[in-house]
């Protein structure tokens, strides 16, 4: 994604930007690109303003970050508490043709399954309903190169 700083701002954060690092960016905007060059392949901007916090992140773990991440391994193992959101990312390497579900109220709700690989070539299957399986949908069909989730 393409990021944009206005000079007077730079120093706050040059030494905090660098290539292969991991940061966290807080109280951003984010908009369309509209440059009239574009170097990345991504639709959109994020643009650093005197609110903008940067801090280089060692680790994602912890609900400090808003994450907490389950490991595909550890979901495959049944290494997670059942009863708590995880938050996973993974490779998209196929999907399930979208279905409809019917729930306990007997309301048709649409269902896809979608299959994630890591890193490490650990594979699970995700289950998305009703709003979130047609934006799964679209979202694959519109992106039909490996996307990330």
């Amino acid at each position: 994604m393409m990021g944009s700083i206005i000079n007077e701002y730079w120093l706050k954060f040059k030494t905090l930007i660098e290539l292969n690092s991991t940061i966290l960016i807080t109280k951003a905007s984010l908009a369309e690109n509209r440059a009239t060059n574009k170097f990345m392949g991504n639709p959109n901007k994020v643009s650093f303003t005197h609110e903008t916090d940067v801090v280089e992140v060692y680790d994602f773990l912890g609900e400090s970050y808003g994450f907490t991440f389950a490991s595909f391994e550890d979901m495959n193992n049944n290494k997670f508490h059942e009863f708590k959101t995880v938050d996973i990312i993974g490779y998209i390497t196929g999907s399930e043709k979208p279905t409809t579900f019917i729930g306990k109220v007997g309301t048709p709700t649409p269902k896809v399954i979608v299959h994630l690989e890591d890193l490490n070539g650990n594979a699970i299957n995700v289950t998305f309903f009703g709003d979130y399986a047609n934006l799964m949908t679209n979202y694959i069909a519109n992106n039909p190169t490996r996307p990330t989730l």
